[in-house]
């Protein structure tokens, strides 16, 4: 459970709300993204849309139009067409309410499942048609009216579709315009010459947050990043909100909100990490400066070895001298001077080939 006093006091800093931004991040994107309903012909599924412009008649699928393929999610799907007949060189839209309005500049990642209909078939003129050609997928946004074109704004575009069995596309849509509340899905032609008949099968909307970097034993997120913070157990790491780096201090579950080096706003599955066991570590961390520091030494007999504590920027905060002696050594300290935040501290040891280090985090 995420702690709301701290999410409060982050919010302040950033002007978010962190806490709202993971609660947006782990729901549903709109009141039904399996597109489930009863089979109708010209109308969408529950809390789905057709956009008043008499182009849009969306399909609840299968049944239609001889279509008879098995959703990828639950029992029902929706179709859409781009046209060459009938009302050339248009294409029909579909539009629901987001459950959250995606803020400018946030990402909204999720997964959909598309394919082409090969057995899509419509009369016009005595003559039958097939709607099996490729097309593409339009992602829009907007807030008020979907009659009116001019506030769209376009999100995303796929690659041309033109396969007939159910595959997944990862959508990532960021605004650059302003906040939007509504999001649209039409299909579109491969390029502008290009006016081919197609009917565009949708499905299982869901949700696909960032997945969190673990490598060598440090959780990473990219360089040039920015708004960094941490989370342990939904909580707020206080004093890691500049750290590129964490090394975690503990088995639990850990995330992070950042910004990334292009200005998106990202916010990282919950991951449980399980830490390894090593020759030194810091207890508590985190802490409030003040603890002990365990190290194990393999070394018989007493040996000095320097112990050295370096900030997030790389610059020496401390430095002093210990004794170890063979196996584990408790040694106390006192940090209670330095500033809340992230700090690396380094056992320079002629007994090991490489330093010994570990990170540890101090909040005030």
């Amino acid at each position: 459970m995420p702690n709301y006093k701290l999410c409060f006091l982050i919010s302040l800093f950033w002007g978010l709300s962190l806490c709202n931004l993971h609660a947006q991040q782990t729901s549903v994107i709109t009141n039904n993204d399996s597109f489930e309903g009863f089979q109708q012909t010209g109308v969408p599924p529950n809390h789905w849309n057709n956009c008043n412009d008499e182009l849009s008649t969306a399909d609840t699928q299968p049944g239609a139009w001889n279509v008879n393929k098995q959703a990828s999610h639950g029992k029902t799907y929706i179709s859409l067409l781009a046209r060459e007949i009938s009302q050339p060189g248009t294409a029909e839209t579909v539009w629901a309410k987001l459950k959250q309005p995606l803020l400018k500049d946030s990402c909204l990642t999720f997964g959909i499942d598309l394919c082409i209909s090969n057995e899509f078939r419509a009369t016009f003129n005595f003559e039958t048609y097939s709607f099996n050609n490729p097309c593409r997928l339009r992602v829009w946004g907007f807030n008020n009216s979907c009659n009116d074109k001019s506030e769209f704004e376009l999100l995303w575009e796929s690659d041309i579709i033109s396969h007939n069995d159910w595959r997944t596309y990862n959508v990532e849509c960021k605004p650059k315009n302003g906040n939007i509340t509504k999001i649209a899905f039409q299909p579109w032609f491969i390029d502008s010459v290009t006016i081919l008949n197609s009917a565009l099968l949708l499905d299982h909307m869901r949700p696909v947050p960032d997945e969190i970097v673990f490598v060598d034993g440090e959780l990473m997120v990219p360089e040039g990043a920015t708004n960094i913070q941490w989370f342990y157990n939904g909580n707020p790491i206080i004093g890691a909100d500049t750290t590129y780096n964490l090394v975690p201090f503990r088995d639990g579950y850990y995330q992070v909100y950042y910004t990334d080096p292009d200005g998106c706003k990202r916010f990282t599955r919950t991951t449980y990490i399980k830490t390894p066991s090593t020759e030194i570590q810091v207890w508590p961390n985190p802490g409030n400066g003040e603890g002990e520091i365990y190290i194990f030494s393999t070394t018989n007999g007493r040996q000095f070895f320097d112990l050295y504590v370096y900030d997030t920027a790389g610059r020496l905060v401390h430095k002093q001298a210990v004794n170890l002696s063979f196996g584990p050594n408790m040694i106390s300290y006192d940090f209670r001077h330095l500033a809340a935040g992230a700090y690396h501290l380094v056992l320079d040891s002629a007994e090991f080939a490489d330093k010994i280090h570990t990170r540890f985090i101090i909040q005030k």
